[in-house]
């Protein structure tokens, strides 16, 4: 139980810190309006075509938060799931003004043991959150017409410099392969490393 628990919590705090989130300040000061407390609102926003990963991110700050109420508030395309507590900056400590690709994200100590541990689940927050799988298509012109094969591929795109560091990191701990398909995208293409990352990524749900 403990295990899942770090694992989840993992996953979690890679979701909001990568990218998953919303555009807007990832907390802020606030009021909670169920206690009337001054606290940090955590908003993460979801896209409510992946209902799947929508229920993860709300067990997985339940995971990290349990003492706190998580609740979700809808919007157009998406729904929010909120969180108020105190402890917010210190649980997400690469949060701070400003884009993430135009400051340096580095994570903690204790954050680089948790997810060198669970490399896999590190991995998963990541392109869930930033990434996708897709059926590629490609067309070889031959004498007798084109010929279409298609294979699947994942791609992860951050315009952060370290957080596509920290992907490459856990991708290589995990002997997967990949290449830079783009300067700001990883791409994992080979049968053997999509195959692998099936294991425990998957498309988005």
């Amino acid at each position: 139980m403990l295990g899942d628990t770090i694992a989840a919590a993992a996953d979690a705090r890679l979701r909001l810190f990568t990218g998953a989130l919303s555009r807007r300040r990832l907390y802020k000061r606030q009021r909670c309006p169920r206690t009337g407390n001054l606290g940090n609102a955590n908003r993460m926003r979801r896209c409510l075509a992946w209902p799947g990963l929508l229920a993860e991110c709300i067990r997985a700050v339940r995971a990290i938060r349990h003492d706190n109420k998580v609740g979700t508030v809808q919007s157009d395309g998406c729904s929010y799931v909120t969180s108020y507590s105190r402890h917010w900056p210190c649980l997400i400590p690469q949060h701070g003004p400003g884009k993430k690709h135009n400051r340096r994200i580095e994570l903690e100590p204790w954050q680089r043991l948790i997810t060198g541990q669970h490399a896999d689940r590190f991995a998963r927050g990541l392109f869930h959150s930033d990434g996708c799988r897709f059926t590629n298509r490609v067309r070889r012109p031959l004498a007798g017409g084109d010929h279409w094969y298609e294979y699947p591929r994942y791609m992860f795109t951050n315009e952060s410099a370290e957080i596509l560091n920290l992907c490459g990191q856990a991708l290589d701990q995990l002997g997967i392969s990949w290449r830079f398909s783009r300067r700001n995208t990883i791409s994992v293409a080979r049968r053997e490393a999509v195959a692998r990352l099936d294991e425990f990524v998957g498309p988005k749900y």
